[in-house]
Protein backbone atom coordinates (compact mmCIF):
# COMPACT_ATOMS: atom_id res chain seq x y z
CA UNK A 1 0.00 0.00 0.00
CA UNK A 2 1.38 3.64 -0.80
CA UNK A 3 2.27 5.93 1.90
CA UNK A 4 -0.77 8.09 0.68
CA UNK A 5 -3.63 5.30 0.78
CA UNK A 6 -2.06 4.71 4.16
CA UNK A 7 -2.46 8.34 4.92
CA UNK A 8 -5.77 8.03 3.91
CA UNK A 9 -6.86 5.34 5.77
CA UNK A 10 -5.49 6.21 9.01
CA UNK A 11 -6.88 9.74 8.83
CA UNK A 12 -10.33 7.86 8.74
CA UNK A 13 -9.98 5.32 11.45
CA UNK A 14 -8.75 8.93 13.41
CA UNK A 15 -12.65 10.32 12.40
CA UNK A 16 -13.84 7.55 13.15
CA UNK A 17 -12.47 7.13 16.59
CA UNK A 18 -13.56 10.70 16.98
CA UNK A 19 -16.91 10.17 15.73
CA UNK A 20 -17.26 7.17 18.49
CA UNK A 21 -15.64 8.85 21.44
CA UNK A 22 -12.61 6.91 20.78
CA UNK A 23 -10.03 9.62 20.56
CA UNK A 24 -8.70 9.31 23.45
CA UNK A 25 -6.64 6.18 24.53
CA UNK A 26 -8.63 3.45 26.15
CA UNK A 27 -6.82 4.17 29.77
CA UNK A 28 -7.94 7.28 29.92
CA UNK A 29 -11.94 6.91 28.81
CA UNK A 30 -13.44 7.84 31.62
CA UNK A 31 -17.32 6.80 33.26
CA UNK A 32 -19.35 10.20 33.03
CA UNK A 33 -19.38 12.12 36.37
CA UNK A 34 -23.54 11.97 36.30
CA UNK A 35 -23.31 8.52 36.25
CA UNK A 36 -21.04 7.98 39.51
CA UNK A 37 -23.15 10.52 41.08
CA UNK A 38 -26.23 8.31 39.59
CA UNK A 39 -24.65 5.05 41.55
CA UNK A 40 -24.16 6.93 44.95
CA UNK A 41 -27.73 8.03 44.98
CA UNK A 42 -28.97 5.04 43.58
CA UNK A 43 -27.30 2.85 46.37
CA UNK A 44 -27.80 5.06 49.30
CA UNK A 45 -31.60 4.94 48.56
CA UNK A 46 -32.14 1.79 48.24
CA UNK A 47 -30.61 0.65 50.95
CA UNK A 48 -32.71 1.88 53.39
CA UNK A 49 -36.08 1.40 51.37
CA UNK A 50 -34.49 -2.63 51.33
CA UNK A 51 -34.20 -2.77 55.16
CA UNK A 52 -37.80 -1.50 55.33
CA UNK A 53 -38.98 -3.91 52.85
CA UNK A 54 -37.55 -6.56 54.93
CA UNK A 55 -38.64 -5.95 58.31
CA UNK A 56 -40.97 -2.42 58.49
CA UNK A 57 -39.02 -1.35 61.41
CA UNK A 58 -37.78 2.29 61.22
CA UNK A 59 -36.04 1.92 64.84
CA UNK A 60 -32.76 0.75 62.72
CA UNK A 61 -32.14 3.80 61.51
CA UNK A 62 -31.88 5.12 65.10
CA UNK A 63 -28.47 4.48 67.63
CA UNK A 64 -28.12 4.96 70.81
CA UNK A 65 -26.71 8.41 70.54
CA UNK A 66 -29.19 9.62 68.68
CA UNK A 67 -31.57 10.90 71.39
CA UNK A 68 -28.55 12.94 72.50
CA UNK A 69 -28.99 15.24 69.65
CA UNK A 70 -32.88 14.59 69.80
CA UNK A 71 -33.54 15.68 73.14
CA UNK A 72 -31.54 19.46 72.99
CA UNK A 73 -33.59 19.89 69.02
CA UNK A 74 -36.87 19.22 70.33
CA UNK A 75 -35.74 21.43 73.29
CA UNK A 76 -35.23 24.34 70.80
CA UNK A 77 -38.66 24.07 69.16
CA UNK A 78 -40.53 23.89 72.39
CA UNK A 79 -38.87 26.30 74.62
CA UNK A 80 -35.85 27.45 72.56
CA UNK A 81 -33.44 26.67 75.27
CA UNK A 82 -30.49 24.15 73.79
CA UNK A 83 -31.31 22.11 76.42
CA UNK A 84 -31.81 18.11 77.84
CA UNK A 85 -33.99 17.02 80.64
CA UNK A 86 -34.26 20.80 81.34
CA UNK A 87 -30.97 21.38 81.88
CA UNK A 88 -28.31 23.13 79.75
CA UNK A 89 -26.86 20.99 77.35
CA UNK A 90 -23.38 21.48 77.12
CA UNK A 91 -22.45 17.68 75.83
CA UNK A 92 -23.63 17.90 72.41
CA UNK A 93 -22.98 21.24 70.24
CA UNK A 94 -25.70 22.92 68.44
CA UNK A 95 -24.63 21.31 64.79
CA UNK A 96 -26.41 18.20 63.93
CA UNK A 97 -29.41 18.83 66.27
CA UNK A 98 -30.35 21.79 64.16
CA UNK A 99 -30.10 19.53 61.05
CA UNK A 100 -32.53 17.45 62.54
CA UNK A 101 -35.32 20.30 62.73
CA UNK A 102 -36.85 20.16 59.32
CA UNK A 103 -37.31 16.42 60.19
CA UNK A 104 -39.42 17.30 64.16
CA UNK A 105 -40.89 20.69 61.73
CA UNK A 106 -42.51 18.05 59.07
CA UNK A 107 -43.41 15.72 61.17
CA UNK A 108 -41.20 12.87 59.94
CA UNK A 109 -38.06 13.18 61.38
CA UNK A 110 -36.46 9.69 60.53
CA UNK A 111 -37.53 10.14 56.35
CA UNK A 112 -36.54 13.89 56.12
CA UNK A 113 -33.42 13.89 57.86
CA UNK A 114 -32.31 10.48 55.65
CA UNK A 115 -33.51 11.70 52.94
CA UNK A 116 -30.88 15.03 53.21
CA UNK A 117 -28.16 13.25 54.20
CA UNK A 118 -28.92 10.78 50.95
CA UNK A 119 -28.68 14.14 49.20
CA UNK A 120 -26.07 15.42 51.06
CA UNK A 121 -23.60 12.50 51.14
CA UNK A 122 -24.40 11.94 47.51
CA UNK A 123 -22.48 15.96 46.99
CA UNK A 124 -19.95 14.43 49.64
CA UNK A 125 -18.67 12.58 46.27
CA UNK A 126 -19.20 15.44 44.10
CA UNK A 127 -17.00 17.24 46.30
CA UNK A 128 -14.65 14.51 46.28
CA UNK A 129 -14.61 14.62 42.63
CA UNK A 130 -13.68 18.49 42.53
CA UNK A 131 -11.03 17.96 45.72
CA UNK A 132 -9.05 15.31 43.69
CA UNK A 133 -9.38 17.63 40.57
CA UNK A 134 -7.30 20.34 42.89
CA UNK A 135 -4.82 18.25 43.39
CA UNK A 136 -4.73 15.21 41.06
CA UNK A 137 -4.85 14.59 37.21
CA UNK A 138 -7.87 15.62 36.01
CA UNK A 139 -7.84 11.55 34.38
CA UNK A 140 -7.75 10.73 38.34
CA UNK A 141 -10.89 12.58 39.33
CA UNK A 142 -13.47 9.68 38.13
CA UNK A 143 -11.45 7.40 39.99
CA UNK A 144 -11.71 8.98 43.42
CA UNK A 145 -15.19 10.01 43.30
CA UNK A 146 -16.30 6.45 41.99
CA UNK A 147 -14.50 4.79 44.70
CA UNK A 148 -15.92 6.96 47.24
CA UNK A 149 -19.78 6.18 45.48
CA UNK A 150 -19.34 2.84 46.72
CA UNK A 151 -17.54 2.84 49.76
CA UNK A 152 -19.60 0.83 52.37
CA UNK A 153 -19.46 3.08 55.51
CA UNK A 154 -20.51 6.44 53.77
CA UNK A 155 -23.80 4.37 52.11
CA UNK A 156 -24.70 2.75 55.80
CA UNK A 157 -23.94 5.94 57.83
CA UNK A 158 -26.44 8.19 55.07
CA UNK A 159 -29.16 6.08 56.41
CA UNK A 160 -28.35 6.06 60.33
CA UNK A 161 -29.90 9.81 62.70
CA UNK A 162 -26.22 10.01 63.39
CA UNK A 163 -23.60 12.83 62.42
CA UNK A 164 -21.47 11.17 60.27
CA UNK A 165 -22.61 11.83 57.29
CA UNK A 166 -23.25 15.79 57.31
CA UNK A 167 -19.82 16.07 59.58
CA UNK A 168 -17.97 14.08 56.64
CA UNK A 169 -19.52 16.54 53.98
CA UNK A 170 -18.02 19.48 56.08
CA UNK A 171 -14.89 17.80 56.02
CA UNK A 172 -14.74 17.08 52.81
CA UNK A 173 -15.66 20.79 51.59
CA UNK A 174 -12.96 21.83 53.95
CA UNK A 175 -10.60 19.64 52.07
CA UNK A 176 -11.71 21.31 48.82
CA UNK A 177 -11.35 24.71 49.88
CA UNK A 178 -7.80 23.81 51.46
CA UNK A 179 -6.80 22.19 48.26
CA UNK A 180 -7.53 25.36 46.25
CA UNK A 181 -5.61 27.62 48.64
CA UNK A 182 -2.86 25.53 47.99
CA UNK A 183 -2.95 26.17 44.22
CA UNK A 184 -3.87 29.77 44.48
CA UNK A 185 -3.17 31.08 48.18
CA UNK A 186 -5.40 33.99 48.65
CA UNK A 187 -6.93 35.32 52.01
CA UNK A 188 -10.75 34.76 50.87
CA UNK A 189 -10.60 31.13 50.29
CA UNK A 190 -8.63 30.25 53.64
CA UNK A 191 -11.09 32.27 55.27
CA UNK A 192 -13.94 30.15 53.92
CA UNK A 193 -12.06 27.24 54.64
CA UNK A 194 -11.75 28.72 58.34
CA UNK A 195 -15.84 28.96 58.29
CA UNK A 196 -16.33 25.27 56.92
CA UNK A 197 -14.14 23.95 59.71
CA UNK A 198 -15.71 26.16 62.42
CA UNK A 199 -19.29 24.66 61.02
CA UNK A 200 -17.89 21.11 61.17
CA UNK A 201 -16.81 21.64 64.65
CA UNK A 202 -20.36 22.35 65.91
CA UNK A 203 -21.31 19.09 64.30
CA UNK A 204 -18.86 17.05 65.58
CA UNK A 205 -16.12 18.67 68.37
CA UNK A 206 -13.76 16.10 67.19
CA UNK A 207 -12.24 18.60 64.85
CA UNK A 208 -11.77 21.50 67.66
CA UNK A 209 -7.79 21.40 67.78
CA UNK A 210 -7.47 20.65 63.69
CA UNK A 211 -6.46 24.31 62.87
CA UNK A 212 -3.90 23.95 65.03
CA UNK A 213 -2.52 21.19 63.47
CA UNK A 214 -2.87 22.63 60.03
CA UNK A 215 -0.99 26.05 61.02
CA UNK A 216 2.28 24.72 59.95
CA UNK A 217 0.95 23.16 56.31
CA UNK A 218 -0.60 26.89 55.79
CA UNK A 219 2.72 28.50 56.79
CA UNK A 220 4.93 26.40 54.35
CA UNK A 221 2.24 26.89 51.47
CA UNK A 222 2.09 30.68 51.53
CA UNK A 223 5.59 31.13 52.22
CA UNK A 224 6.54 30.17 48.48
CA UNK A 225 4.94 32.89 47.09
CA UNK A 226 4.05 35.49 49.85
CA UNK A 227 6.40 37.53 51.96
CA UNK A 228 6.74 36.79 55.60
CA UNK A 229 4.84 39.05 56.89
CA UNK A 230 1.64 38.00 54.72
CA UNK A 231 2.13 34.51 55.31
CA UNK A 232 1.99 35.63 58.91
CA UNK A 233 -0.81 37.67 58.70
CA UNK A 234 -2.85 34.25 56.52
CA UNK A 235 -1.60 31.53 59.16
CA UNK A 236 -2.83 33.86 62.33
CA UNK A 237 -6.33 35.30 60.12
CA UNK A 238 -7.01 31.29 60.24
CA UNK A 239 -6.27 30.15 63.01
CA UNK A 240 -8.17 33.56 64.73
CA UNK A 241 -11.20 33.67 62.40
CA UNK A 242 -11.91 30.06 63.29
CA UNK A 243 -11.71 29.71 66.99
CA UNK A 244 -13.33 33.38 66.84
CA UNK A 245 -16.24 31.43 65.51
CA UNK A 246 -16.22 29.00 68.02
CA UNK A 247 -16.06 31.15 70.99
CA UNK A 248 -19.34 32.26 71.38
CA UNK A 249 -20.63 28.83 72.16
CA UNK A 250 -17.58 28.37 74.85
CA UNK A 251 -18.90 31.30 76.04
CA UNK A 252 -22.42 30.37 75.96
CA UNK A 253 -21.31 27.27 77.73
CA UNK A 254 -19.14 29.04 80.98
CA UNK A 255 -22.40 31.11 81.50
CA UNK A 256 -25.34 28.37 81.59
CA UNK A 257 -22.85 25.51 82.97
CA UNK A 258 -19.64 27.08 84.68
CA UNK A 259 -17.86 25.28 81.58
CA UNK A 260 -15.26 27.13 79.31
CA UNK A 261 -15.15 24.39 76.82
CA UNK A 262 -16.80 23.93 73.59
CA UNK A 263 -18.30 20.62 74.64
CA UNK A 264 -17.99 17.48 77.17
CA UNK A 265 -18.12 14.65 75.11
CA UNK A 266 -14.92 14.31 74.79
CA UNK A 267 -14.60 14.67 78.69
CA UNK A 268 -17.20 11.98 79.15
CA UNK A 269 -15.38 9.54 76.78
CA UNK A 270 -12.06 10.10 78.77
CA UNK A 271 -13.39 9.38 82.06
CA UNK A 272 -16.04 6.72 81.01
CA UNK A 273 -14.34 4.83 78.14
CA UNK A 274 -10.50 5.52 78.56
CA UNK A 275 -10.09 5.90 82.01
CA UNK A 276 -12.43 2.92 82.70
CA UNK A 277 -10.10 0.71 80.53
CA UNK A 278 -7.34 1.10 82.44
CA UNK A 279 -8.96 0.66 85.83
CA UNK A 280 -10.55 -2.64 84.36
CA UNK A 281 -6.87 -3.91 83.75
CA UNK A 282 -5.22 -2.37 86.50
CA UNK A 283 -8.06 -4.40 88.45
CA UNK A 284 -8.45 -7.07 86.71
CA UNK A 285 -12.31 -6.54 85.79
CA UNK A 286 -14.29 -6.50 83.17
CA UNK A 287 -14.38 -3.31 81.66
CA UNK A 288 -18.36 -2.53 81.45
CA UNK A 289 -18.62 -3.68 85.32
CA UNK A 290 -16.15 -0.34 85.71
CA UNK A 291 -18.15 1.38 83.64
CA UNK A 292 -21.16 1.21 85.55
CA UNK A 293 -19.55 1.72 89.16
CA UNK A 294 -18.30 5.12 87.94
CA UNK A 295 -21.92 5.77 86.59
CA UNK A 296 -21.84 5.91 83.13
CA UNK A 297 -24.66 7.09 81.66
CA UNK A 298 -26.32 7.10 85.29
CA UNK A 299 -25.59 10.45 87.20
CA UNK A 300 -27.23 8.35 90.93
CA UNK A 301 -24.41 6.43 90.69
CA UNK A 302 -21.84 8.82 89.56
CA UNK A 303 -22.46 11.38 92.89
CA UNK A 304 -22.51 8.02 94.72
CA UNK A 305 -18.90 7.58 94.01
CA UNK A 306 -18.21 11.40 94.61
CA UNK A 307 -20.90 12.55 97.30
CA UNK A 308 -18.77 15.82 97.57
CA UNK A 309 -20.07 16.80 93.87
CA UNK A 310 -23.95 16.65 94.66
CA UNK A 311 -23.68 20.37 95.00
CA UNK A 312 -22.09 21.16 92.09
CA UNK A 313 -22.89 21.84 87.96
CA UNK A 314 -22.85 19.82 85.10
CA UNK A 315 -19.86 21.85 83.76
CA UNK A 316 -17.50 21.74 87.27
CA UNK A 317 -18.39 17.59 87.44
CA UNK A 318 -17.52 17.53 83.55
CA UNK A 319 -14.10 19.57 84.70
CA UNK A 320 -13.03 16.99 87.22
CA UNK A 321 -13.46 14.46 84.62
CA UNK A 322 -10.87 15.60 82.59
CA UNK A 323 -8.71 16.25 85.15
CA UNK A 324 -9.06 13.04 87.02
CA UNK A 325 -9.09 11.24 83.21
CA UNK A 326 -6.27 12.87 82.54
CA UNK A 327 -4.15 11.91 85.75
CA UNK A 328 -4.92 8.45 85.54
CA UNK A 329 -3.66 8.11 82.13
CA UNK A 330 -0.61 9.98 82.78
CA UNK A 331 0.14 7.91 85.41
CA UNK A 332 -0.39 4.64 83.58
CA UNK A 333 1.06 5.11 80.29
CA UNK A 334 2.57 1.94 79.93
CA UNK A 335 -1.47 0.36 80.47
CA UNK A 336 -2.81 3.18 78.38
CA UNK A 337 -0.59 3.39 74.94
CA UNK A 338 -1.50 -0.56 74.27
CA UNK A 339 -5.37 0.37 74.65
CA UNK A 340 -4.87 3.63 72.75
CA UNK A 341 -3.31 1.47 69.93
CA UNK A 342 -5.81 -1.37 70.08
CA UNK A 343 -8.66 1.31 69.17
CA UNK A 344 -6.48 2.91 66.55
CA UNK A 345 -6.55 -0.59 64.87
CA UNK A 346 -10.32 -0.97 65.41
CA UNK A 347 -11.12 2.44 63.86
CA UNK A 348 -8.78 1.38 61.15
CA UNK A 349 -9.47 -2.14 60.48
CA UNK A 350 -13.43 -2.35 61.53
CA UNK A 351 -15.36 -3.16 58.56
CA UNK A 352 -18.44 -2.71 59.42
CA UNK A 353 -20.13 -6.02 58.80
CA UNK A 354 -22.15 -5.96 62.47
CA UNK A 355 -24.25 -2.61 61.47
CA UNK A 356 -25.45 -3.77 58.15
CA UNK A 357 -27.02 -6.80 60.22
CA UNK A 358 -28.07 -4.91 62.66
CA UNK A 359 -29.62 -2.97 60.10
CA UNK A 360 -31.66 -5.61 58.75
CA UNK A 361 -31.94 -7.25 61.85
CA UNK A 362 -30.23 -10.49 61.18
CA UNK A 363 -27.84 -9.70 64.42
CA UNK A 364 -29.29 -9.20 67.68
CA UNK A 365 -28.71 -5.49 69.17
CA UNK A 366 -27.04 -6.42 72.33
CA UNK A 367 -24.10 -7.70 69.81
CA UNK A 368 -21.27 -5.57 71.78
CA UNK A 369 -19.12 -4.68 68.57
CA UNK A 370 -16.12 -3.52 71.36
CA UNK A 371 -15.57 -7.04 71.70
CA UNK A 372 -13.99 -8.13 68.70
CA UNK A 373 -13.02 -11.58 69.78
CA UNK A 374 -16.01 -12.46 71.48
CA UNK A 375 -18.11 -11.16 68.38
CA UNK A 376 -16.90 -12.95 65.65
CA UNK A 377 -16.99 -15.96 67.34
CA UNK A 378 -20.72 -15.62 67.68
CA UNK A 379 -21.30 -14.61 64.07
CA UNK A 380 -19.08 -17.44 63.15
CA UNK A 381 -21.04 -19.96 64.49
CA UNK A 382 -24.82 -18.45 64.76
CA UNK A 383 -24.91 -16.21 61.78
CA UNK A 384 -22.82 -17.48 59.01
CA UNK A 385 -24.82 -15.02 56.16
CA UNK A 386 -23.37 -11.95 58.79
CA UNK A 387 -20.18 -13.46 59.15
CA UNK A 388 -19.58 -14.06 55.04
CA UNK A 389 -20.73 -9.91 54.98
CA UNK A 390 -18.06 -9.15 57.28
CA UNK A 391 -15.33 -10.92 55.61
CA UNK A 392 -16.35 -9.32 52.10
CA UNK A 393 -16.73 -6.38 53.86
CA UNK A 394 -12.83 -6.73 55.61
CA UNK A 395 -11.51 -7.68 52.08
CA UNK A 396 -13.31 -4.67 50.24
CA UNK A 397 -11.75 -2.63 53.04
CA UNK A 398 -8.36 -4.12 52.88
CA UNK A 399 -8.17 -3.11 49.17
CA UNK A 400 -8.96 0.28 49.73
CA UNK A 401 -6.54 0.76 52.26
CA UNK A 402 -3.59 -1.32 50.28
CA UNK A 403 -4.43 1.01 47.31
CA UNK A 404 -4.67 4.21 49.10
CA UNK A 405 -1.28 3.51 50.53
CA UNK A 406 -0.07 2.90 47.33
CA UNK A 407 -1.19 6.19 46.47
CA UNK A 408 -0.29 8.21 48.83
CA UNK A 409 3.46 7.08 48.80
CA UNK A 410 2.91 7.83 44.62
CA UNK A 411 1.42 11.27 45.44
CA UNK A 412 4.25 12.24 48.13
CA UNK A 413 6.86 12.41 44.84
CA UNK A 414 4.73 14.37 42.59
CA UNK A 415 1.91 16.30 44.80
CA UNK A 416 3.58 16.23 47.82
CA UNK A 417 1.26 19.46 49.27
CA UNK A 418 -1.62 17.43 48.60
CA UNK A 419 -0.25 14.31 50.10
CA UNK A 420 0.86 16.54 53.39
CA UNK A 421 -2.02 17.99 53.74
CA UNK A 422 -4.66 15.06 52.97
CA UNK A 423 -1.98 12.60 55.10
CA UNK A 424 -1.95 15.12 57.93
CA UNK A 425 -5.99 15.47 58.19
CA UNK A 426 -6.30 11.58 58.23
CA UNK A 427 -3.61 11.23 61.11
CA UNK A 428 -5.07 13.28 62.85
CA UNK A 429 -8.32 11.77 63.23
CA UNK A 430 -7.23 8.65 63.62
CA UNK A 431 -5.00 9.64 66.63
CA UNK A 432 -8.00 11.45 68.52
CA UNK A 433 -10.70 9.90 67.62
CA UNK A 434 -8.79 6.41 68.78
CA UNK A 435 -9.31 4.70 72.26
CA UNK A 436 -11.59 2.22 74.15
CA UNK A 437 -15.01 3.69 72.47
CA UNK A 438 -13.54 3.57 69.14
CA UNK A 439 -15.90 2.12 65.89
CA UNK A 440 -15.65 1.62 62.88
CA UNK A 441 -18.10 4.47 62.63
CA UNK A 442 -15.04 6.96 63.90
CA UNK A 443 -13.25 6.26 60.48
CA UNK A 444 -16.30 7.64 58.13
CA UNK A 445 -14.23 11.32 57.91
CA UNK A 446 -11.11 9.73 56.77
CA UNK A 447 -12.64 7.32 54.19
CA UNK A 448 -13.06 10.28 51.77
CA UNK A 449 -8.86 10.52 52.00
CA UNK A 450 -8.40 6.93 51.18
CA UNK A 451 -10.80 7.33 48.52
CA UNK A 452 -8.63 9.98 47.05
CA UNK A 453 -5.34 8.20 47.24
CA UNK A 454 -6.52 5.03 46.28
CA UNK A 455 -8.12 6.53 43.29
CA UNK A 456 -4.89 7.68 42.31
CA UNK A 457 -2.96 4.52 42.48
CA UNK A 458 -6.03 2.46 40.58
CA UNK A 459 -5.91 4.91 37.61
CA UNK A 460 -1.99 4.56 37.36
CA UNK A 461 -2.54 0.66 37.98
CA UNK A 462 -4.92 0.77 34.90
CA UNK A 463 -2.94 2.35 32.83
CA UNK A 464 -0.52 0.22 33.44
CA UNK A 465 2.32 2.07 34.97
CA UNK A 466 3.33 2.70 38.73
CA UNK A 467 4.32 6.06 38.32
CA UNK A 468 3.02 9.71 38.05
CA UNK A 469 0.56 10.07 35.44
CA UNK A 470 2.54 11.82 32.01
CA UNK A 471 -0.27 14.92 32.54
CA UNK A 472 0.42 14.43 36.47
CA UNK A 473 1.61 18.35 37.73
CA UNK A 474 2.98 19.67 40.64
CA UNK A 475 1.59 22.30 42.93
CA UNK A 476 2.80 25.68 42.35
Amino acid sequence: MSSAAEGLVSERIKKFRQTRGLSRPLSVLRVPLWIVLSAALLVRTVLPLAAMATHHDSSVFVENDTESYLAPAQALLTSGTFSTANRPEIVRTPGYPLFLIPGLVLGHLKAVTIALQIAISTLTVFLVYLTSREVFPETITYWCASFYAIEPLSVFYSSQLMSETLFSFMVVLFLYLIARYIKQPRLTILLAAALVLAAATYVRPISYYLPIVLVPIIFYTSARIHRRHKVMIHALSFLLFCFGLLAPWQIRNYRVAGYGQLSAVGDQNLYFYRSASVIAELTNRSFDDVQKELGFNDWEQYLHVHPDQATWSYGQRYAFMRWEGLQLIRHNLGIYAPNHLRGMVSLIANPGGIVYGKLFKKLPTSLNPLDAMRTLHTLRTNYPVIFCVCISLAVLLLCYLIMAAIGGAMAWSCERDAAILLGTVAVYFVLVSSGSESLGRYRHPIMPIVCLFAGYASACVVRGQMQVPAEAHKTP
